[in-house]
């Protein structure tokens, strides 16, 4: 079984996987495979949105039922997620509508609105109309480096090395988050 089958069967759980615990580098890429015609850009948005959605609810319920949990109270003190806690002070529907949006608050900002007022039916709402533009918004824009790459390259362009550009790209966010922490610990 070569790579673009495996990616015809199996892309789309993987994008929804990858937007759930990612984000942009998967929906980027789910777009660039769709203009590739691995997957269909459609169901790409489809199952990326759900996947933000999840994410951020997941998140957010994790926070409401384990507030007072000693694990949940460690990450309440890291310095990330006291910079999302000022930032709620300033609205909190807004950093609801925007979170995913911002490096480093994926995790951060469903778990810091978990601690404030927002009702749950607000959250929610707020968090699907994000989720579905940002699917959009992400995964089109992965369509069009898609376009670009084949305007570069060609039709050359293999799709383990789209793959391989992907895990470099993650392995690139995952070093940068690690040097991130390590510089703000005292």
């Amino acid at each position: 079984m070569d790579i673009d089958t495996i990616i015809a069967h199996y892309g789309l759980a993987a994008v929804f996987l990858g937007c759930f615990f990612e984000g942009e580098t998967v929906a980027i890429t789910g777009g660039v495979l769709a203009h590739r015609h691995l997957l269909v850009l459609w169901q790409v948005v489809v199952t990326g949105a759900p996947a933000a959605m999840a994410s951020g609810l997941f998140w957010f319920s994790l926070g409401r039922r384990f507030r007072d949990q000693p694990r949940l109270r460690g990450i309440v003190e890291r310095p990330a997620f006291r910079r999302a806690v000022a930032m709620l002070d300033r609205g909190p529907y807004r950093l609801a509508a925007v979170f995913r949006y911002i490096p480093g608050m994926r995790i951060v900002g469903p778990l810091a609105l978990s601690h404030s007022r927002i009702p749950a039916r607000h959250y929610v709402l707020i968090v699907t109309i994000s989720g579905i533009v940002w699917a959009f918004a992400f995964t089109v824009l992965g369509h069009t480096i898609g376009h670009l790459i084949t305007q570069i390259f060609g039709r050359a362009h293999h799709a383990g090395i789209i793959l391989a550009l992907a895990f470099a790209a993650l392995s690139i966010i995952g070093l940068w988050h690690l040097l991130r922490q390590r510089r703000a610990k005292p």
